[in-house]
């Protein structure tokens, strides 16, 4: 029953300090296959499991096949319609981040926090 603007507003500044910090790194923003190099690697990887299934000049597209946060929503019995607007807060951030690269769209498909069995992550170039 609050205003939940704030975390809105917080989670999507904290993608963008990440997206800016990567675009600063990378040294052509407008390829896809660089940005790969950067965006869903490291510990990320085995946390939610994630899966490139298209990575090429034109779309990273990752499957998260886990999400730590829903496990715990779940745990806490919050409800699918809380699961599904906490969900879209949290993904605010690679909204961001995706943001941060005109040359991009980022689209957010299935969520586990919908009930798929999949959180489907897609950067495609913008044509």
């Amino acid at each position: 029953g609050i205003d939940d603007q704030f975390a809105w507003d917080a989670v999507y500044r904290y993608g963008q300090e990440l997206g800016q910090e990567m675009f600063r790194e990378i040294k052509d923003p407008t390829d896809m296959l660089e940005f790969a190099q950067h965006f869903g690697t490291g510990h990320h990887i085995d946390i939610y499991e994630m899966e490139r299934v298209a990575c090429d000049e034109d779309r990273l597209y990752i499957d998260f096949h886990y999400c730590p946060y829903v496990a715990e929503w779940i745990k806490q019995g919050r409800t699918p319609e809380e699961m599904d607007r906490l969900c879209k807060i949290a993904m605010e951030g690679d909204r961001a981040i995706g943001e941060t690269f005109p040359a991009f769209q980022f689209t957010l498909g299935k969520t586990i926090a919908q009930g798929y069995d999949v959180c489907q992550i897609r950067f495609d170039r913008k044509k």
